[in-house]
């Protein structure tokens, strides 16, 4: 089957709030250089205020993976002939910026239980009250459960030298309704999702304008490396053993999705690629290293520029094997410490 393409506009927010929402238009430098480096001075926004805050004597960001580089290139850090070309001032040639973006691709799937294996009825009708009223008294029930009730993290082939899919299940299946709505399934169902949690592919983000209200062009790139698409194939075909054995196989009525119809990879191939969707987990755009393509440095310094930091998911080199909530938090505190380390703050 023949690889397809995309190209994806998301709007990106690198936004502040403020009572009104406000977005950063770039990073101002001081005309003063320090070691032949450009210093930043502050954030300049459209709107309430930045999403650059001055911290002296450094100047941090954190706007997202899909905001970061977009910023920074607007700010005339990124690759020279490119915002030459936008005629946005170079204040640093980092080619880096923007490249790289990587994120986890998941094929879902669902299937008809027995009554006594959902949630779904629970979630309907009058008892979604009952459901929301007891987490608000309890903070319990089915509401307090997390996205899966069981994830697996497993390999697609025994050679690979770490778990490159993870298998999750949740005990209810949905659908997403014009307007962003979601409604529970009135049948009894099961759901879940065979993620590629180590992609291959690499996609990018494009400053298209100096505009700073203008969106940014993004290339995720999804499924572009052949090998991405073949480890998604052996995760659903390892689902359904997972799901074909006993005892859970008693409860199974049927397979919606995929759909047993579909079986040779061709045929499996399109569904990952007509069917599957993001994590929403994208990292990478503004990679810690020190080689030609980083962008920051250990202590998430923008490379050439001094007083300057990202502290988001941008700056992973590459996608962890699990959500990205916890590792950007964690990169956030040690930009905390680090910023408290030089300025001596407590």
């Amino acid at each position: 089957m023949s690889r397809r393409r995309r190209k994806i506009t998301w709007p990106t927010e690198p936004r502040a709030q403020s009572g009104a929402a406000g977005t950063a238009s770039s990073v101002s430098f001081s005309s003063r250089a320090l070691d032949a480096s450009a210093r930043a001075s502050s954030g300049e926004s459209c709107g309430a205020r930045s999403a650059i805050t001055p911290a002296l004597p450094s100047t941090n960001g954190a706007p997202t993976a899909l905001a970061s580089p977009h910023l920074l290139a607007l700010s005339g850090i990124g690759d020279g002939a490119q915002l030459q070309r936008l005629g946005i001032p170079v204040a640093a040639h980092l080619p880096g910026v923007g490249r790289n973006l990587q994120d986890h691709w998941n094929a879902p799937f669902a299937l008809r239980v027995t009554p006594d294996s959902s949630l779904n009825h629970r979630l309907r009708g009058w008892r979604k009250y009952l459901e929301g009223a007891r987490y608000l008294a309890t903070r319990g029930g089915f509401l307090a459960m997390g996205s899966s009730a069981v994830s697996a993290y497993v390999r697609s082939t025994p050679d690979r030298p770490q778990p490159d899919l993870q298998l999750a299940i949740r005990p209810m299946t949905s659908q997403f309704l014009p307007g962003g709505k979601v409604e529970i399934d009135p049948l009894p169902g099961i759901s879940g999702a065979c993620v590629l949690v180590h992609p291959d592919s690499r996609g990018e983000l494009r400053t298209a304008s100096p505009d700073p209200m203008a969106d940014p062009e993004f290339h995720p790139n999804y499924l572009d490396d052949p090998g991405d698409v073949r480890r998604l194939i052996s995760g659903i075909r390892l689902m359904r053993k997972v799901l074909g054995a006993a005892p859970i196989a008693t409860r199974i009525e049927a397979e919606l999705a995929p759909g047993t119809g579909l079986e040779t990879d061709e045929a499996l191939e399109g569904y990952i690629r007509g069917s599957g969707g993001t994590s929403w987990h994208p990292v990478g755009t503004c990679k810690m290293g020190r080689d030609p393509m980083a962008v920051v440095d250990p202590r998430l310094r923008v490379h050439g520029i001094a007083g300057l930091r990202v502290a988001d998911a941008s700056v992973m080199p590459r996608i962890i094997g699990g959500n990205t909530h916890a590792p950007t938090v964690m990169i956030a505190e040690k930009a905390a410490d680090l910023v408290r380390g030089e300025t001596g703050r407590a």
